[in-house]
């Protein structure tokens, strides 16, 4: 695979990351909002089950509030993904800047994949945790050759292990994906009373799953821009690292 990109400098990330965080931020504020509309979109639903007769501007604003707050929440992740995935896109091109060796991918395609069926379910977390092991301070020692975990040369060194973190929030994301879309299966399937509570719920599982996911993805671009900052500036004091003992540098420079 063409991986041309350890060429290119040290880009710092912070500006893309501050973007990314405020918007994961925000978008956790609008899934809150959405469950305390959806709760009291539940009692008004409560009421017509009880034959009791609210007063039409009480049974309206509701619904206009979940309206716009379920066309707030589609704008501000169409905003989040495009942040997260420019964001995640410099991080990877950071890598081999960083003293990466023999990394599985290309920042191209660590944003691609995302959108590839199948694969999308578990190479994102593949290059997450790829993109923490090679930004952790002194991993430029540290092998990461060929794909192969835990692999080490001359000196010994071992590849940082992957933090429960990225596990939970990759978990929360598929999680809460799936959960969406069962909330609105429920939306459009709704014809009663009853339905239209279930999808009201399905609703506020679904956004608090969006929420937890987004307090760790915050957690997650805020440890890995830090960790790659902290590391390029011991770089810069210490030198670039020797390459590993009976490394084919010709090879390397070819890939």
């Amino acid at each position: 695979m063409n991986q041309n990109f350890n060429h290119k400098p040290f880009a710092s990330g912070r500006v893309r990351a501050l973007i990314t965080i405020l918007l994961l931020a925000t978008g956790a504020v609008c899934g809150a909002l959405s469950i305390i509309i959806n709760f009291a979109l539940g009692g008004m639903l409560r009421d017509v089950g009880d034959l009791t007769a609210p007063d039409e501007i009480g049974e309206a604003l509701p619904e206009l509030l979940y309206v716009g707050i379920a066309l707030l929440q589609f704008l501000v992740f169409i905003a989040t993904a495009v942040a997260f995935l420019m964001w995640l896109h410099r991080a990877y091109r950071n890598l081999r800047a960083l003293g990466a060796m023999g990394l599985d991918t290309t920042p191209g395609w660590a944003v691609g994949y995302f959108f590839i069926p199948i694969l999308n379910l578990f190479k994102p977390f593949q290059v997450m945790k790829e993109i923490w092991r090679n930004s952790t301070p002194g991993s430029e020692r540290q092998a990461s050759f060929g794909g192969q975990s835990g692999a080490s040369f001359g000196g010994g060194y071992v590849r940082p292990g992957t933090p429960a973190l990225i596990g939970w929030w990759w978990a929360f994301w598929i999680i809460a994906t799936i959960a969406d879309r069962a909330s609105s299966r429920a939306a459009r399937m709704a014809r009663t009373i009853e339905g239209m509570m279930l999808a009201s719920w399905v609703s506020i599982a679904s956004d608090a799953l969006f929420i937890i996911a987004a307090v760790l993805a915050i957690l997650l671009v805020k440890q890995i821009d830090e960790m790659q900052e902290t590391k390029f500036r011991q770089m810069g004091l210490q030198g670039p690292p020797p390459p590993p003992e009976n490394f084919d540098t010709q090879w390397y420079e070819t890939r």
